[in-house]
């Protein structure tokens, strides 16, 4: 249906208006005075070349209308400085990222999936996590820039404390976002806490949200360290702030990212409940931004097309306890790309080969990747068959098995061609 005032664009289209100007709609002009990363702040340089998206009657009303999409299109840049992103869409072990390169191994048994808000969501049982075991404690530490954090989360339990997504241990605290049953006058609050090198660490509390169980709630933290403040907003609410005071955030050579619980010698305060799509960004995002991956409560995943072709993409299976050789299709190219790495990991066993392969029948590897040690990521060396059509399809295979091993994770990086 077409509409004759509109010169014959669908009922109902309102035009097409620049990426930026519609942040501005939302309030551009005060969003760093607020907390959030300006349009003309951290995305200068965005400027030049606008990105336009038509507005529908159905996006008109509140600002948090105004932000909803059924997807997140790539050139949003929303990929800009996402340093790590996992969807957790894996059925239990090892959990890979869709950008960045920290895989996410489990800890202290099965963390398995459920239902998330976009797909699947990696579940928790109050006795398990999952953690970056990269052996000094460095990766995703804070420091003296902006970063922010960002997840879904739903709580099976609202009887404990419960950490979500943290860099924290009992001595070496960097930063954290829990749910605290104690917080907004025992009511119940999701907190977000830094630690500075005075040493204080310093909380704010969302207070106009009661977590309940059985409920998703988009969680976003953030550090400003152009204004000294830290952030918390939950879903489309209010944004609470608290003054860091000018101190430098406090960095940890030893304490790990953990998703589900807290380090403290052993690990602690764990999840009971699920987390889906969580992301690390080494900036602000605008007030836009949020709003675009609250999407009205529908959740979106920032699942972007690498703009460079230095940018990494990993995809990946996990067999567990496989006896026996097999195949598992991971994987359809949205996009032409190709295959830069193929590695492995095997845990406990005595051996294992592996391979990669397109469309059913080109392998990636011209000789098998041998795993012959366990615990270690093993790299196949020169790849082959590499490139990639829309359409195309990846298989992970397990070529050969011995000694029983408790899983084998193999996958693929990839870049955008």
């Amino acid at each position: 249906m077409f509409d004759s005032e509109n010169d014959g664009l669908p009922a109902g289209f309102k035009g097409i208006v620049p990426l930026e100007v519609q942040a501005g709609i939302i309030g551009d002009a005060g969003e760093e005075s607020a907390g959030w990363a300006s349009s003309t702040h951290e995305h200068a340089a965005r400027t030049a070349a606008p990105t336009y998206l038509g507005l529908y009657d159905a996006l008109e009303g509140t600002s948090s209308a105004l932000a909803r999409a059924d997807h997140i299109h790539p050139h949003l840049h929303l990929d800009d400085d996402l340093e790590v992103m996992w969807r957790l869409e894996e059925p239990s072990g090892v959990r890979y990222p869709s950008v960045g390169v920290f895989t996410l191994p489990e800890y202290g048994g099965t963390v398995g999936s459920n239902t998330g808000k976009v797909g699947q969501a990696a579940e928790f049982n109050g006795s398990n996590l999952l953690w970056i075991d990269d052996g000094d404690g460095s990766s995703l530490q804070q420091g003296e820039f902006n970063y922010a954090v960002c997840f879904w989360a739903y709580l099976d339990s609202v009887a404990a404390i419960q950490y979500l997504v943290c860099k924290d241990s009992t001595t070496e605290r960097e930063y954290g976002v829990l749910y605290d049953p104690a917080g907004n006058g025992g009511s119940g609050a999701f907190q977000g806490f830094i630690r500075t090198t005075t040493p204080t660490t310093y909380v704010v509390e969302c207070t106009d949200i009661v977590p309940a169980t059985g409920t998703w709630y988009f969680i976003h933290y953030w550090y400003s360290h152009d204004l000294s403040q830290i952030y918390i907003r939950v879903n489309d609410g209010t944004t609470f702030s608290t003054s860091v005071n000018g101190e430098t955030p406090n960095q940890e050579s030893t304490s790990r990212f953990f998703i589900g619980a807290r380090q403290a010698g052993s690990p602690t305060n764990f999840l009971s409940g699920r987390v889906d799509a969580a992301h690390w960004y080494h900036r602000n995002l605008t007030e836009y931004e949020h709003l675009l991956m609250y999407n009205d409560g529908d959740g979106n995943e920032v699942y972007p097309v690498p703009s460079l072709p230095t940018s990494l993409i990993t995809h990946g299976g996990t067999i567990l306890l496989p006896t026996s050789p097999s195949d598992v299709l991971v994987w359809e190219a949205p996009f032409s790309c190709e295959v830069v790495a193929v590695r492995a990991q095997r845990v406990g066993g005595t051996g294992a080969t592996v391979n990669v392969r397109k469309n059913g029948t080109l392998e990636h590897l011209a000789s098998d990747l041998s795993l012959v040690s366990a615990g270690s990521w093993l790299d196949g060396g020169v790849v082959q068959n590499e490139a990639y059509n829309a359409g195309d399809s990846m298989e992970v295979r397990l070529k050969s098995v011995a000694g029983s091993p408790a899983q084998v994770a193999i996958l693929a990086q990839l870049q955008r061609t």
